[in-house]
């Protein structure tokens, strides 16, 4: 990348990234460098280190390592509450959104949540929009489904999208599918990716393949070839699919 030599365009584009920075952090309330250098669009771990140590330093956002088997090196850099209000541009209405408290962070999801920002990622760059996290579609009530995020495909269609790591027992898929199936007939969302690692996808498939029914309002409803279509399965190095699931419209 050519440095920018004019200093008033250097001062824009810096702000300009820690305006991405900050909105982000907004959103997913905490994430780990790589993620970040992506989202600021710097070339180098060093650029993105020195871009974060400033945030810091300008106490908008902190950082906490983290200790998880398999993964190494990992630091937690999460949004301030000065930060916080910092992130809104003053045309934006304010909102109330969860700031970085590192003493709550649950290690146990943090692969989840940086598939789940990894997964953000590529969907924005291929076009997908207005991606939400799932606990930010509403109060959580009886029988609502509240997915991992919800998203717009590039032709228009509003998806959930789920990442699996660990598979659950077929009781629990079952509410799951309930859950997403109420959504689908409210006009939530329209079908249902699941993001999974490695060959995780195609095992999930074949699990849901062998439901023979979820319940409603307390009645075995049979989970028919067409409700099927209406989740979609594949490897998170896959997602999102290149063109719209089949089934997904219906």
């Amino acid at each position: 990348m050519s440095l920018i030599s004019d200093p008033a365009a250097r001062k824009r584009a810096a702000e300009e990234k820690r305006a991405r920075l900050l909105a982000f952090l907004r959103d997913e309330t905490w994430s780990t460098a790589p993620i970040l250098q992506q989202v600021a669009g710097l070339q180098s771990r060093q650029a993105i280190s020195t871009t974060l140590r400033q945030l810091e330093r300008d106490q908008l956002v902190r950082r906490k390592p983290l200790t998880i088997a398999g993964l190494n090196n990992v630091v937690a850099w999460g949004i301030t509450p000065h930060g916080l209000a910092m992130s809104w541009d003053d045309a934006d209405d304010m909102e109330q959104r969860p700031v970085f408290e590192p003493s709550r962070l649950t290690l146990t999801r943090v692969p989840h949540q940086i598939d789940l920002q990894t997964a953000r990622l590529a969907a924005e760059a291929a076009g997908w929009t207005d991606w939400q996290r799932g606990e930010r579609q509403g109060k959580s009530e009886k029988g609502r489904i509240t997915p991992d995020a919800v998203a717009t495909r590039p032709d228009g269609v509003r998806v959930a999208i789920e990442i699996e790591r660990t598979i659950k027992t077929q009781k629990r898929y079952q509410q799951i599918i309930a859950g997403h199936l109420n959504a689908i007939q409210s006009g939530d969302w329209k079908g249902v990716y699941y993001g999974c690692p490695d060959n995780l996808a195609r095992r999930l498939q074949r699990l849901f393949d062998v439901i023979p029914y979820f319940l409603h309002q307390g009645e075995r409803v049979p989970f028919e070839p067409q409700l099927r279509r209406r989740f979609q399965f594949m490897a998170l190095d896959n997602f999102p699919p290149a063109a719209p699931a089949a089934g997904g419209d219906e």
